[in-house]
């Protein structure tokens, strides 16, 4: 639960860290979060993300317009978890923004290698 905590604290520190270099952050009456479960015994069983990560094109697509972004190339963005689901986040609109590769200091990739060695 210790791990649990950090990684909360981490990962919404270095949203805000992203924040001033960021072309694409969090707008929060868009994307104010939410969260599946907080069953650790859930969260925390082996192969538990790879269950419930399914986020639907149309979703995604919905989730790009509702943020203006109209046309993009590809890799330029992924659609984001903002509470992730190894710490029980859901796959709802409420929880996802396209998350752009440009951001700096965090891109996707970065946070998601964090997340993995948080909860390791």
């Amino acid at each position: 639960m210790r791990n649990l905590s950090f990684l909360i604290l981490f990962l919404f520190a270095s949203l805000s860290v992203a924040a001033a270099d960021s072309p694409l952050v969090p707008d929060p009456a868009k994307t104010p979060g939410d969260v599946l479960t907080t069953d650790t015994d859930t969260i925390c069983a082996k192969g538990y993300t790879s269950i419930v990560r399914d986020v639907p094109e149309a979703l995604k697509n919905q989730i790009y317009r509702s943020y203006g972004i109209l046309e993009r190339k590809a890799g330029e963005y992924e659609i984001d978890h903002l509470v992730s689901l190894e710490l029980g986040g859901s796959n709802s609109a409420r929880n996802l923004w396209p998350q752009s590769y440009e951001t700096k200091p965090l891109t996707p990739t970065r946070k998601t290698s964090s997340k993995t060695r948080c909860t390791a």
